[in-house]
């Protein structure tokens, strides 16, 4: 197996044949990491508010499998309107267990 460095997942092996994300909880889950994954800035930049939605859904829904996984809100454009960084905030906290 591949020496992987943590925060360089691109460079993980193909395990089982899973796209990288999934590859991602897989490795965490093996080595007893914690690990966690973060919405397209892009989208939430854009104020794309469904996007986000379907997006969070997915992650949350991984995340819940795994008592060491969190969802991040990632690192947000500068120009991001804080009332979408409020928005963020509040349907991460609906769909989350905190």
């Amino acid at each position: 197996m591949a020496d992987v460095k943590i925060g360089h997942m691109e460079n993980a092996p193909e395990w089982y044949g899973l796209p990288l994300k999934e590859q991602h909880f897989e490795w965490s889950v093996e080595k007893d990491l914690y690990c966690g994954c973060s919405v397209d800035d892009h989208i939430v930049l854009d104020g794309d508010f469904d996007a986000v939605e379907a997006e969070l859904k997915v992650r949350v829904a991984e995340a819940k499998k795994y008592p060491k996984h969190f969802q991040a809100l990632g690192v947000l454009d500068y120009w991001t309107p804080m009332e979408y960084v409020d928005k963020l905030f509040d349907m991460t906290k609906k769909m989350a267990i905190f």
